[in-house]
C-alpha cells in the first residue's frame, strides 16, 4: 500500500512524466496544446531550480546555508512577450510563500500560481 500525500496529491503520469499532482499533469497537457497546438507559447521547461545562499549569524560564528526554490513550469508567453514562472498550487504552505518572496526579490521576477 503506497503511503499517502500530505496534501492529497495523486501523482499522475502525462506524456511519460510523473507530475507531483492531477493539477500538475493537467497544466502540462494545456501547456503542450499552448507550445504544438495554438503556438503561443515557446521555451518550455520544467523544474528550473533557483538556488542562494543564506547567511544567519550563530554566537559569533556566521553560517551559509544553500537554499533552493524549483519552479514547475517555465515559458515564454509569444502573445505578451512576458517570461513566465508557473508553479501549481493546491495549497501555498509557509514555506513556499517564504520562499516565493525570496526568490521574486533576489531574482527579480514574479511568480504565478495556478
Amino acid at each position: 500500500m503506497s503511503k499517502k500525500s500530505k496534501y492529497r496529491a495523486v501523482k499522475t503520469e502525462y506524456r511519460g512524466i510523473i507530475y507531483a499532482s492531477k493539477k500538475e499533469a493537467n497544466y502540462a497537457r494545456l501547456m503542450h496544446i499552448r507550445l504544438n497546438i495554438l503556438h503561443n507559447i515557446t521555451n518550455l521547461t520544467r523544474q528550473v531550480k533557483y538556488t542562494w545562499l543564506e547567511t544567519h549569524k550563530l554566537g559569533d560564528k556566521e553560517m551559509s546555508f544553500k537554499r533552493s526554490y524549483v519552479s514547475d513550469f517555465n515559458y515564454l508567453d509569444l502573445r505578451t512577450g512576458e517570461n513566465m514562472i508557473i508553479d501549481v498550487k493546491g495549497y501555498k504552505t509557509a514555506e513556499y510563500k517564504k520562499k516565493k518572496k525570496i526568490v521574486e526579490h533576489l531574482f527579480g521576477i514574479k511568480i504565478s500560481e495556478v
